[in-house]
């Protein structure tokens, strides 16, 4: 009889929190030097202004601390991916192949995330529907 080869539970659980790991390190970054003003020139060349700029920094900043928190595990990774979204045209605009790629990584770790949360909430669900029988 053919076994089908599927991820454990604590395999996707220390996959998720990888990924949230390298999510929130890389957007605390982001968003602290957006924060910091450090690419104001950027935001100005492309025609954003400041005050969006800082917007998006906030943003980055509380959507990576929201992903250690269940409840707005989800509402963070949808924030972080509208971002990236945004950024991807920005860097498309610039013909920055290197940076659009890096936004598609990331959109691709945020939607793992999201994943692996909806199989929790998914065999939590089934639990619960149906009780095992001894």
């Amino acid at each position: 009889m053919y076994k089908q080869n599927t991820m454990t539970n604590q395999a996707k659980n220390i996959l998720q929190w990888l990924f949230i790991l390298i999510l929130t390190f890389q957007f605390l970054l982001l968003g602290y030097s957006k924060l910091l003003g450090e690419m104001c020139s950027f935001f100005i060349d492309n025609g954003y202004s400041l005050s969006f700029m800082y917007f998006i920094g906030f943003v980055e900043i509380l959507a990576s601390i929201g992903l250690f928190f269940k409840p707005y595990r989800n509402a963070s990774c949808f924030i972080l991916m509208i971002i990236m979204i945004g950024a991807m045209y920005t860097h498309l605009m610039n013909d920055e192949v290197i940076q659009i790629l890096v936004n598609i990584t990331n959109v691709g770790l945020s939607a793992i995330v999201l994943w692996v949360e909806g199989e929790k909430k998914y065999a939590h669900d089934e639990m619960i529907q149906s009780p095992q029988s001894y």
